[in-house]
């Protein structure tokens, strides 16, 4: 059977709605990790141009990106087993992560960039 709701004028299961929107938070998690492996790997491949305390800097702030990286990478792990509830606070969780994330690739590009 199933819960229906009324959408515009079509009614739609309840089911059929909880999964397009879990495949959105999917996709869309899955694509901006892929564009934080290609900013990590950019700045992995800076790293040699760069010297010293300022060497150590940048690489503390890759760590950090690799390990924000990873949080964002278990939240999508548990998306296909989440409730509802959960979807919504997985979808929270990952809206933060992109922020700290923006945050800490700015920082390590001004170090990279002071340093040049």
């Amino acid at each position: 059977m199933g819960i229906y709701t009324n959408i515009g004028n079509k009614v739609m299961n309840l089911e059929v709605l909880t999964m397009i929107n879990r495949n959105e938070v999917v996709e869309k998690m899955k694509k901006q990790i892929e564009e934080w492996n290609k900013d990590i790997k950019e700045l992995e491949q800076k790293l040699d141009s760069v010297k010293g305390d300022v060497k150590e800097e940048y690489k503390e702030r890759i760590s950090k990106l690799k390990t924000q990286r990873k949080k964002t990478q278990e939240q999508l792990d548990k998306v296909g087993e989440a409730s509802e509830e959960a979807l919504e606070e997985i979808k929270e969780g990952f809206e933060k992560s992109k922020g700290v994330f923006k945050k800490s690739l700015e920082k390590a590009k001004k170090i990279f960039k002071k340093k040049k």
